[in-house]
């Protein structure tokens, strides 16, 4: 869950984390 913030937070893998986010 960690890591998934950090990506949002660096607005790279914002969408992919998002999508992660909803899938779980």
């Amino acid at each position: 869950k960690d890591e998934r913030k950090t990506g949002a937070d660096d607005g790279e893998e914002e969408e992919e984390g998002a999508k992660r986010e909803r899938t779980e």
